[in-house]
Order: structure tokens, then C-alpha cells, then sequence
């Protein structure tokens, strides 16, 4: 329901005061979907991916530094994916997934 696939029999779904709608194109801005298997090439490191995802949302890269260092990443910016333990990648997705939920408030 959060990501507007499923229909809700009752009541209406908020992220950041955006209500979800099939039209309302700054709401599809806070949502992410982070699948099981990583979509990232293997030969891709952890900050060219995170400059990658900075680039395509018009980020500054500070949105990604305080995860970094929540996740304790600082020594995997520099290893390619394909080195990378599932959990690393995985962390990976969630901090590109979350880097631009600054003040982030849900409601349902």
C-alpha cells in the first residue's frame, strides 16, 4: 500500500505530508524499494555508487554522510561490490534508498 500497488480499503497513507496517490509525483519521491539481489555491478564501489545516486537525485553527497557512518561504511567506500558481503550491499541500497529522507516523518 505504501508504494501505491496495493488499493486501501480504509483510510489514506502520509509521508512527509505527501499523500500517496498514483499522481502525486513528490510522494513516488519518498518512497524506495530495496530488492534482494543487488542491482549494482560488481565492479562498482561504494562511493562512485553513492556519487552515482547523488548525481541522479540532485544530492549533495553530506545527504549520504551521516548513514555512512551510522552503518560504519567508511572502510568499504573504496572496495568494489563484487568484494562486498551481502549485508554491505545491502546496506548500500538502504543508504541510497534513505539518503534523501532528511526530516522524514511518516503517518499512516
Amino acid at each position: 500500500m505504501i508504494a501505491g500497488l496495493l488499493e486501501s480499503d480504509q483510510g489514506r497513507i502520509y509521508i512527509n505530508e505527501q499523500e500517496q496517490s498514483a499522481s502525486n509525483d513528490e510522494y513516488k519521491k519518498l518512497v524506495a524499494y530495496v530488492p534482494d539481489k543487488s542491482p549494482v555491478y560488481d565492479f562498482i564501489q561504494g562511493a562512485e555508487f553513492l556519487n552515482l545516486i547523488c548525481s541522479i537525485r540532485k544530492l549533495s553527497a553530506d545527504a549520504y554522510c551521516k548513514f555512512i557512518s551510522w552503518f560504519k561504511l567508511e572502510e568499504y567506500l573504496d572496495i568494489p561490490f563484487a568484494q562486498m558481503s551481502f549485508g554491505t550491499t545491502k546496506k548500500f541500497l538502504l543508504i541510497a534508498a534513505w539518503g534523501n529522507l532528511n526530516g522524514f516523518k511518516a503517518s499512516f
